[in-house]
């Protein structure tokens, strides 16, 4: 192949540069103001900068109700409609405000039902006119309490959110938890999914005596069935949609088997996490695998892998600490390096609870809580790391694939080189950008606007790329899934 010089353009590309800092400079000076109501993300920003906005902490029967703008919508990158979001600021002034809403006080109430070998005890929230019944189900040693009880946060918002959005609940525990044993000798309190038979399995046996149970009551439509389920509930989730022919199932943390994605008639939504080390390696390219199959077989998918956000000061009132201790705790985290310049963690939570105990003095705040409270402000921290654990910031998108799983995608291209699409985040950067929408192994590499390759890898699970040179504007080009995505990138 031949190459040829062409000075004209060399000199037309250093043009471009300096025209497009001299401008970037002036428009950096074009502060913008952003005003959150009712929230946090509130400051002074630049036109173009990714923004982050979050409600505030909601009380035990709030549900958050959506935000609106002023003057505009902006251009969400993440997690639009959610109760927490990532935008582009636009070139003006902007005022989100979050809206609330409430749920009766009794919404759930708690039962026992005679299953086929003991009493086994659920948690329900049936409402009249309902839109069909969600179960959800637990995960590894987990049982009833941990959707019910407020102070499990991100789970319990979960339940208040389908419940505000017209479903009813069942939240029923498996055979293993309700008698405390492994019975199966596997090691693991859970739920047994395969095989997949409503006679021989006593966890699918016990369902549908409950399904039965309220079906006959008036309560439950078996023609209208739904299911949430977390890490080994999440594979159950799947499962039952097999067992009991849900219309769409949320499977959390877990990919589940190929089996199910062969036989299941129903629509399956995959949540991810991008930092989860519980799940075996390779299960995100096997979830992956088995949303495309669904999609191979004209059925509806969704796959979603969640973002680190950054934290902030009031991030834990969410785990019920106030305000002053929640932005003191904070700046904890910041002081002892545990966050990189966008504050977004840079460590897993058990590593910061192994600099806890090897520094003690340097975490004064943390170890003044209670047992009970490091647990929870330990849960949050993990939720916005990435690691194993149920997130709330998917609920609204959750609960549109269950009103209409194909609005979220299309079962005429099943073809996963028409519907990938790969975003990154933040743009314009300080120093370094998240790869979003993407699973397994990718090859990457920067070039200046000279067109000179500045650097470049192979990266099979951190999907985070570092920006190291001085600021200005740099081509960013990534290989994967067999395509080839080209992005301009703003180091500031």
């Amino acid at each position: 192949m031949k190459f040829s010089y062409y000075p004209e353009k060399t000199l037309f590309m250093r043009y471009f540069y300096l025209v497009f800092l001299l401008s970037t400079a002036v428009l950096s000076a074009q502060n913008v103001n952003f005003t959150v109501v009712q929230g946090h993300g509130s400051g002074i920003y630049t036109p173009g900068d990714t923004v982050y906005l979050y409600a505030r902490a909601m009380s035990e029967f709030e549900v958050f109700g959506g935000w609106s703008f002023s003057p505009e919508v902006p251009e969400f990158v993440a997690d639009p409609g959610e109760w927490r979001g990532a935008f582009i600021m636009p070139e003006n002034d902007l005022t989100a405000t979050a809206s609330f809403d409430f749920i009766p006080e009794d919404f759930l109430q708690f039962e026992q039902v005679m299953t086929s070998s003991l009493v086994q005890p659920l948690y329900t929230a049936f409402q009249p006119n309902d839109l069909g019944t969600v179960f959800i189900f637990h995960g590894t040693n987990g049982g009833v309490a941990g959707w019910s009880d407020p102070d499990r946060g991100d789970n319990y918002d979960v339940v208040k959110d389908l419940y505000h959005a017209g479903y009813s609940i069942v939240i029923p525990e498996s055979q293993e938890s309700t008698e405390g044993q492994d019975l199966n000798g596997d090691g693991r309190i859970r739920w047994f999914s395969f095989p997949i038979d409503t006679t021989d399995n006593i966890d699918y046996r016990n369902l549908a005596i409950v399904i039965d149970s309220f079906a006959r009551r008036g309560y439950l439509d078996r023609n209208r069935l739904f299911s949430v389920g977390m890490s080994s509930g999440g594979s159950f989730s799947a499962a039952f949609s097999v067992a009991f022919a849900t219309q769409a199932s949320a499977i959390y943390c877990a990919s589940s088997q190929a089996l199910v994605a062969e036989t299941t008639n129903a629509n399956l939504n995959w949540c991810l996490m991008p930092n989860d080390l519980v799940l075996e390696p390779g299960a995100a390219q096997n979830a992956f695998q088995n949303h495309q199959t669904l999609l191979d077989r004209g059925l509806c998918s969704d796959y979603f892998v969640n973002r680190p956000f950054p934290i902030y000061p009031e991030l834990l009132q969410r785990a019920s600490l106030d305000e002053a201790t929640s932005a003191a705790a904070f700046q904890e985290l910041v002081d002892n390096g545990f966050t990189d310049s966008d504050f977004i963690l840079n460590a897993p939570v058990d590593d910061i609870a192994a600099d806890l105990q090897a520094s003690p003095e340097n975490w004064p705040v943390l170890l003044s809580l209670e047992l009970s409270q490091i647990g929870l402000v330990r849960n949050q921290l993990s939720i916005f790391y990435g690691e194993h654990n149920f997130f709330s910031n998917h609920n609204q998108r959750t609960i549109q694939f269950f009103n209409d799983a194909c609005s979220l995608t299309s079962s005429e291209e099943p073809d996963r080189a028409a519907s990938f699409h790969l975003e990154l985040y933040p743009n314009p950067t300080a120093d370094y950008v998240w790869l979003s929408n993407i699973s397994g192994p990718y090859d990457w590499a920067i070039y200046d606007m000279a067109g000179r390759l500045l650097s470049q890898e192979r990266s099979s699970s951190d999907y985070r790329i570092a920006i190291p040179f001085q600021p200005g504007l740099y081509v960013l080009k990534v290989y994967a899934e067999g395509q080839l995505f080209t992005e301009c990138v703003l180091k500031r």
